[in-house]
C-alpha cells in the first residue's frame, strides 16, 4: 500500500472489514483481485478501497459517465 496510514484510514478500513496489517488478503468485491498498484493507482483510490471495497479500476468503470 502506498498511502500513509492514519488513524482515520485505519478506522475506515476496519469499518469496511479490511485488515490493513494483512493487506494481501484484501480483495476487490467486484473483480476479486487483491488490491495492488496494478488496479489502484492514486492515494484517493487507496482510500476508496477502504470505503467501497472496490479497486480503483472497478470503481472507475462503475461510475463512468
Amino acid at each position: 500500500m502506498n498511502v500513509k496510514r492514519t488513524p482515520f484510514l485505519d478506522s475506515l478500513a476496519t469499518a469496511a472489514g479490511f485488515n490493513l496489517d494483512n493487506a494481501a488478503e484484501a480483495r476487490c468485491i467486484k473483480c476479486g483481485e487483491p488490491f495492488s498498484n496494478k488496479n489502484t493507482h492514486t492515494a484517493a483510490g487507496w482510500k476508496e478501497t477502504a470505503i467501497t471495497g472496490l479497486c480503483e479500476d472497478c470503481f472507475d468503470r462503475i461510475f463512468e459517465a
